[in-house]
C-alpha cells in the first residue's frame, strides 16, 4: 500500500504584509476605521459575527487614507475581513 500525493496541504501566506492595515473602532461615533498604506487599494470589507454570518459588505471602497465603515452592533467578538489588490487579510474586533 503506497500512498502518493503532488499537492501538500497547506495555508498559503498573504502578500500583504499586516503593518499596511490598522483596524481600530470608536465606540462614541459607533464606526469601524481602517488606516491603510497609500500603495494599498482595497477592493471590498466584510463584517462577520463569530458565528460567520455576514453583518456589513462594503463593495465599493473609497481609495482613501482612512475608511470609515458603520459598526453599530451588539457586544461581541466580530471578523472584518479586508480583500486588497495585494491579497486578503483578517482581523479580530472585540465589541464590548
Amino acid at each position: 500500500l503506497a500512498f502518493k500525493t503532488d499537492n501538500s496541504l497547506g495555508i498559503e501566506e498573504s502578500e500583504l504584509p499586516e503593518s499596511m492595515l490598522l483596524v481600530y473602532k470608536n465606540e462614541v461615533k459607533k464606526k469601524l476605521f481602517i488606516y491603510k498604506n497609500q500603495s494599498l487599494i482595497i477592493n471590498e470589507i466584510s463584517v462577520f459575527n463569530i458565528s460567520g454570518q455576514q453583518l456589513i459588505t462594503v463593495k465599493k471602497v473609497p481609495n482613501l487614507k482612512t475608511v470609515e465603515i458603520p459598526f453599530d452592533v451588539p457586544q461581541g467578538s466580530y471578523i472584518v475581513k479586508i480583500i486588497s489588490d495585494k491579497g486578503v487579510i483578517s482581523k479580530k474586533v472585540l465589541q464590548q
